[in-house]
């Protein structure tokens, strides 16, 4: 599971899972159970834990295996992966902490471009001040609204307003 800030970063929400149903999952706070507990001090773990070491939250899935590692972009913390698995005698060592981290690197670099790309289309089609829609939105929009309406043979009209001073 990639548990995700949310954008007040005090909550992390499950963004992309495998073999758990995403809708069983709740959102989890920073500090709480494992998932958080990485969140909160940038550290990994693996459950089982030593005694009195870091315990499931109520809201992580109830698996009694689990390994979580921090994902980091631009030097900062992405979230948080965590793996988890029902067989009770296949513990995660060393060898898996290794391997989890090496691929939560290049996980984090692939996340990062998404979200560099994601934000760079958004930025394409929105004025950068007000958030509005710019031309290049209205012009992709207006080829593919008018190609639905001379399909359907359904009226279309356009309306532009020019407001001056209005940033």
């Amino acid at each position: 599971i990639f548990w995700a800030f949310s954008p007040t970063r005090d909550e992390l929400y499950p963004s992309i899972t495998r073999g758990v149903d995403i809708d069983s999952l709740v959102r989890i706070g920073i500090g709480e159970g494992a998932v958080g507990l990485v969140a909160e001090r940038a550290t990994n773990i693996i459950i089982p834990a030593e005694p009195g070491g870091p315990r499931f939250s109520r809201h992580e899935p109830r698996f009694p295996v689990a390994i979580a590692v921090p994902l980091y972009g631009q030097d900062r913390m992405t979230g948080v992966l965590g793996l988890y698995r029902k067989d009770p005698r296949k513990h995660f060592g060393r060898a898996d902490l290794d391997m989890v981290n090496f691929l939560a690197e290049q996980g984090s670099t692939a996340i990062e471009n998404v979200l560099l790309h994601e934000e760079a289309q958004r930025l394409s089609i929105t004025d950068g001040l007000t958030g509005i829609w710019n031309r290049r939105y209205f012009q992709m929009q207006f080829r593919q609204v008018l190609a639905t309406a001379t399909r359907f043979d359904r009226r279309f009209s356009v309306l532009m307003l020019d407001l001056d001073h209005f940033k």
